[in-house]
């Protein structure tokens, strides 16, 4: 991506201007010009400029007759000169010369940041020595394209996918505390890598290492601030705003930093808008001579609503259609599934290592599934019906799919992949078989089956290159909010020490994608489970449930820091040779506390609503999942093969397809055993009531060392088994948890072990685990609302 600074104005207060006052009113007044007639300034190389500044540097502080003192626990960035940086904390957590830490640490200083235009995590390991990062613009992806858990986590937290030195994921910290927060430059002095396992930041350190970003902090001796405005390709733009006011000259310092950064990307409907608010305040107060002390207090709070680019590219489960399948259909969905059919009945049993007994190999289940005709509109529905159960009936049957190329189905016959001619028009293949069988006297009989079917798709009609599969029905969230309480004091001239911290962190994280699969197929059922004729046979079509998640990420910590520095010249004569060799040491020891707690939810975004589906017609007090059937493009029969498909035939989907509260939808009636249409409704995430939404998909709640503290005391309920009946046997566990977040309230139940009772309907109808929590503050049968009060989920 193409980006450009416009607007860039620093400012120091010039030395005859000490007044608070005046230097209020010249920052107001500076800020406000600044935004309003941009500015072009001319960027100068560091490299050739280092020893310029480094002599600026020195002869600004014979000016002031003051050089300003920092606490040993901190690393002062002013002494950063370029692209170079001499001293760190993540060698021994004091300040320590990079030149003495016996450990592989790597810098990035501001100005590196600025010069690249990085603003975040991903920007810069691109640049660092033996960091990798995924997603885009990164140099790996960093998992399986067909795992979709994975694809989620990368889409909701990018700054997690990280590698170094080629062995795993680095812890990530701000000012050495752990966090989850997406660092940025705009608030960012430094960034500190350490690669590999380090014993003296026992607690933080992976055996990857971690990535430290320290934050800005006031300048107690001068006024300062920055405003900046940056443009980028697609319509992407960037605000800065960084005011930096000593409010009493070298005791009392307020800096505050604003964000506003809405990027964009080369995929249609894709953003990135991110708006966060910092303040530092320090404070040196002068209490007695040879007695140093500073307190700092420093927070954050975030904002970032997105629609990342998916880093995949679609999966193939069209090409076989053209290939070995010949274009064939499926006429009869009772006889016939996964096999395909001419007109005239003639089956093809040989071919089904190529046909699916599902849509995409996906939909299995017997959920009805909207239709979406137009990918252009929302509209909904083919004429005869919005939605219909694709499979179950009596007799049994269901619709069928074309599989991917890599994977094999089965059947009579041998798989083309199975074959040496498949891969006659590639020589180095072609000479690796037939060394095999020269070497083994064996027939060659394939590689086997377990590549994935995403492949990188560059070219060709399945190239989601320029627009989404999804369009604007995927969106996520990041929020956040942040506090850092730091003491420190130094006696003797810095000889002894020592510093207090405290932290404290709130992030809250999340995705709702209403289309969960990357997988494009062609609809091969010439009819319906009625038997009535199927107007959409022929074209392109993605079948895919939602899904959706809430996590919530709770970090606290409390550090305190001792050290004595050791000098043998203070007790020798200092020329001696035995001061000499004992030369000083430094002792430190540290004592940390820290507290991680965890609440992770996904859920379906939707579902069919038990009360008309599941009871009248399932004899099932469940809920069924819901699925889209969203056709992207026109018939493809017309078209020879694969590659004549043209990339116009089939397209992303430009509009939301959020489906109705209610439709009418063909179904299957396990009571008078008939397929018919039925009204029914439909659960949403986001307008459910508390008295429908029972529970969630599944609950994940984990704790760090130390118990909650002062948080209300609930029941967690929790099964490995989906709601499949009625009753359902449960085991209870009483544990204290945060009460914030929480879906709704249950029933509470009456013993603690094995107790029965009537389950709530689940959302998902196979293997999944189902949380559900009530109070234990009110004995009645339901929790008190004034006890454990539900949070907004979007909070």
């Amino acid at each position: 991506m193409l980006s450009c600074v416009i607007n860039t104005l620093s400012l120091r207060e010039p030395d005859r201007l000490r007044g608070r006052r005046r230097g209020a009113i010249l920052a107001i007044a500076t800020f406000a010009a600044a935004w309003a007639m941009p500015a072009v300034q001319a960027q100068t190389t560091p490299a050739s400029d280092e020893k310029k500044k480094s002599e600026e540097k020195k002869s600004e502080e014979k000016a002031h007759g003051e050089v300003l003192q920092l606490a040993p626990f901190q690393v002062s960035t002013s002494k950063d000169v370029g692209y170079a940086a001499t001293s760190s904390l993540a060698g021994s957590r004091l300040n320590t010369e990079l030149k003495d830490v016996a450990s592989a640490i790597q810098v990035v200083t501001a100005e590196f940041m600025k010069d690249t235009g990085s603003s975040n995590l991903q920007d810069i390991l691109v640049y660092t020595t033996s960091t990798e990062v995924a997603g885009i613009g990164g140099n790996y992806y960093g998992g399986n394209a067909e795992d979709g858990s994975y694809r989620a986590r990368m889409l909701v937290n990018p700054q997690s996918g990280t590698r170094v030195r080629g062995l795993d994921t680095a812890d990530l910290t701000r000012n050495f505390y752990s966090t989850g927060i997406p660092m940025d430059s705009y608030n960012t002095s430094r960034v500190d890598i350490q690669r590999g396992p380090n014993s003296i930041l026992f607690g933080l350190g992976s055996p990857a290492g971690i990535i430290n970003n320290t934050l800005k902090e006031p300048d107690l001796d001068k006024f300062g601030g920055e405003a900046q405005f940056r443009i980028g390709s697609y319509g992407s733009y960037r605000q800065v705003l960084d005011v930096d006011v000593p409010l009493v000259k070298n005791q009392l310092g307020l800096r505050i930093s604003g964000l506003n950064d809405q990027e964009k990307f080369r995929q249609d409907f894709t953003f990135n808008k991110d708006r966060r608010l910092y303040g530092a305040l320090r404070w040196q107060p002068k209490l007695a001579q040879g007695v140093f002390t500073q307190i700092d207090i420093k927070g954050e709070t975030g904002r970032i609503n997105a629609n990342r680019p998916v880093p995949v590219t679609a999966a193939d489960f069209i090409s076989n259609w053209f290939g070995p399948l010949n274009k064939y259909l499926m006429y009869n969905p009772l006889t016939n599934n996964g096999t395909p059919q001419e007109p005239n009945g003639t089956s093809h049993p040989e071919l089904r290592h190529y046909f699916a007994g599902a849509p995409a190999r996906d939909w299995w289940n017997d959920s009805p599934g909207t239709i979406y005709q137009n990918p252009t509109t929302g509209a909904i529905g083919n004429g005869r019906m919005d939605a219909y159960r694709q499979r179950d009936g009596d007799p049994w049957g269901g619709l069928s799919g074309v599989t991917n190329p890599n994977l094999d189905e089965g059947g009579p016959g041998a798989w083309n992949k199975d074959t040496a001619a498949y891969f006659a028009n590639n020589a180095a293949i072609t000479k690796i078989i037939n060394d095999y069988q020269k070497a083994t006297g064996k027939t060659f009989t394939g590689f086997g089956t377990s590549v994935w079917p995403q492949q990188m798709i560059l070219s060709g009609p399945l190239a989601f290159i320029d627009q989404t599969m999804s369009g604007p029905n995927k969106k996520e969230w990041n929020n956040f909010d942040s506090i850092d309480l730091s003491g420190s004091q130094t006696y003797f001239s810095d000889r002894l020490g020592f510093n207090v911290g405290y932290y404290k962190e709130s992030y809250r994280s999340g995705y709702a994608n209403l289309i969960d699969s990357p997988r494009v197929t062609v609809d091969v059922n010439a009819t319906l489970r009625d038997d009535g004729p199927n107007p959409d046979v022929g074209r392109p079509y993605i079948v895919s449930p939602s899904s959706g998640n809430m996590k919530r990420e709770d970090r606290e910590a409390w550090r305190a820091t001792a050290y004595y520095k050791l000098d043998a010249a203070d007790y020798l004569a200092r020329d001696s040779w035995l001061a000499r060799i004992l030369g000083n040491h430094t002792f430190t020891g540290v004592v940390t506390n820290q507290r991680y707690d965890n609440l992770d939810r996904s859920f379906n975004l939707y579902a069919w609503d038990a009360a008309t589906l599941g009871t009248p017609f399932l004899n099932s007090v469940s809920h069924t999942q819901w699925w889209g059937v969203h056709y992207i493009g026109e018939n493809l029969q017309k078209y020879p093969s694969f590659n004549a498909i043209p990339s116009s035939a089939i397209h992303g989907i430009s509009a939301s397809h959020t489906p109705p509260a209610a439709g009418k939808a063909l179904i299957f009636d396990n009571n008078t055993k008939t397929w018919h249409t039925a009204n029914l409704k439909l659960l949403s995430w986001e307008t459910i009531s508390t008295s429908s939404t029972r529970a969630l998909a599944r609950v994940t709640t984990t704790r760090g060392p130390t118990p909650w503290s002062g948080r209300a005391r609930c029941w967690t309920v929790l099964s490995s088994r989906s709601w499949a009946g009625a009753r359902t046997s449960l085991s209870v566990r009483r544990r204290r948890i945060s009460t914030s977040g929480m879906p709704t309230t249950f029933p509470c139940p009456s013993a603690r072990n094995g107790t029965t009772l009537a389950p709530p309907p689940s959302w998902r109808t196979s293997n999944a685990a189902v949380g559900a929590r009530c109070c234990t503050r009110s004995r009645s049968s339901r929790c008190s609302s004034r006890s454990c009060r539900r949070a907004s989920p979007s909070a």
